[in-house]
């Protein structure tokens, strides 16, 4: 969805072998955790405008050290870790924003214009590439177990009917 509205996208995962799948869905780099080379200073060398995190921990708080002047974090998840050690520096010194999602909490009228522009403006050009396969409520345990064992290539969609 980013590299199709003209953003540059870095995406990041664990798994070096999926590398063309991610590129297909618009990755202009596929760099693994260790592959950043996130440093250790309190902040770092600009290298992102922006960040869009479901890891947490020691990765979120890595990459929050080198987001531009004015920059954006979405903390979305925390695959590795509930928790992070940063410093505030990103924060007064650059401007940077660390930013929650609550879909939980939002309202319906903003839930509603959302779904509408997924399915419009904002629809993933390769969403045939993302959802890798459909399971009927019966099979959500089996498929949460390719989910925690990293077996799982894309999404897995529930077909709740």
């Amino acid at each position: 969805m980013l590299a199709q509205r003209g953003y540059r996208v870095i995406a990041v995962s664990g798994r070096p072998e999926h590398e063309t799948y991610l590129r297909e869905l618009g990755a202009a780099e596929v760099l693994t955790p260790d592959g950043l080379g996130l440093g250790s200073r309190p902040l770092e060398a600009v290298r992102f405008g922006g960040v869009i995190d479901n890891v947490g921990g020691p990765l979120l708080a890595g990459l929050i050290r080198h987001v531009a002047l004015w920059g954006n974090v979405a903390a979305i998840g925390n695959a590795a870790a509930p928790a992070f050690d940063a410093t505030v520096y990103p924060f007064i010194l650059r401007g940077v924003s660390l930013l929650g999602a609550s879909s939980a909490n939002c309202q319906m009228d903003s839930r509603t214009k959302i779904w509408n522009r997924l399915g419009t403006d904002l629809k993933p050009p390769t969403l045939d590439r993302i959802v890798s396969r459909t399971v009927g409520l019966a099979d959500v345990l089996s498929a949460c177990g390719t989910l925690m064992n990293r077996t799982a290539l894309g999404r897995v969609l529930v077909d709740c009917r």
